[in-house]
């Protein structure tokens, strides 16, 4: 992954690699709520509801989810 160093501890992905860096970010975030976590942002959007809107068939289960997610981005080479 493109990593760019700002400053003493900040850090900004470049590139190619910001669309893969935003995937593993819903995949983290979608464990989180499969673990009893929530957003509480305005408006308060679920992993589900932005794959939904980006055109990915997402299942009511968050773990069923989960589990169809980790095999796309495995599918793709983006996950070991």
């Amino acid at each position: 992954m493109a990593v760019e160093k700002i400053g003493n501890d900040g850090f900004m992905v470049t590139g190619e690699h910001i669309e893969v860096y935003r995937l593993l970010a819903l995949r983290m975030a979608l464990k989180l709520e499969c673990s009893g976590l929530k957003s509480r942002g305005k408006p308060a959007a679920t992993v589900r509801a932005i794959l939904k809107a980006n055109n990915y068939a997402a299942p009511q289960k968050k773990t069923s989810l989960l589990g169809q997610y980790e095999l796309f981005l495995r599918s793709r080479g983006i996950m070991a």
